[in-house]
């Protein structure tokens, strides 16, 4: 694990593309040669001698490759780094109550419809307005997007949505071209 405390944040970003692009291409994870080689070219310290790196590598290739396939897949490497550094720090704190997973996909439950039309932010009120593709409703999120309300696009104000200022009411205004475009 001490060769990984080698990697700074954007070496490691670097590592995780090389790991996505061979496994979009050959539908495994890295080999031996390949993991070894994506890794001393990430790492950049002229103390090191090059003929024990390799063999480090190839040693942490080994305790890394859980299922023994000979390949490493992303998974198995970030769940090592992650169990071996709570492991390092195991007598210093309290180990963590949960695993890393990594997520590949995000599902946002603030919206409903199928895709977004259209997006605008309005500097003046540092507000963002959402139109999905149904655009029965345009959604008002403040500077953090938190979502604040939706307002009708069928009617300039439903009610409860009456512009609080002038400046809203020109938002409001800018959110109508996003009614129905069907």
């Amino acid at each position: 694990m001490d060769i990984m405390m080698l990697l700074d944040g954007g070496s490691l970003t670097e590592v995780y593309d090389e790991f996505k692009r061979v496994e979009a291409a050959t539908g495994e994870g890295l080999p031996l040669e390949k993991f070894v080689h994506t890794m001393t070219s990430h790492i950049s310290d002229e103390k090191l001698d090059r003929e024990r790196l390799v063999m480090d590598l190839s040693e942490l290739f080994q305790q890394i490759d859980v299922n023994g396939d000979g390949r490493l897949e992303w998974e198995e490497f970030t769940g090592f780094c992650l169990e071996a550094g709570m492991m390092a720090t195991r007598g210093m704190a309290e180990p963590l109550g949960f695993k890393y997973e990594h997520k590949a996909t995000y599902h946002d439950t603030t919206t409903t419809g199928s895709f977004i039309e259209d997006v605008t932010f309005v500097p003046e009120l540092r507000r963002v307005y959402v139109c999905e593709g149904d655009c029965a409703t345009v959604r008002e999120y403040d500077g953090q997007l938190k979502l604040l309300r939706e307002l009708n696009t069928d009617a300039p104000f439903g009610p409860g949505d009456e512009p609080e200022s002038t400046e809203q009411a020109a938002a409001a205004a800018a959110a109508a071209p996003w009614r129905c475009r069907s």
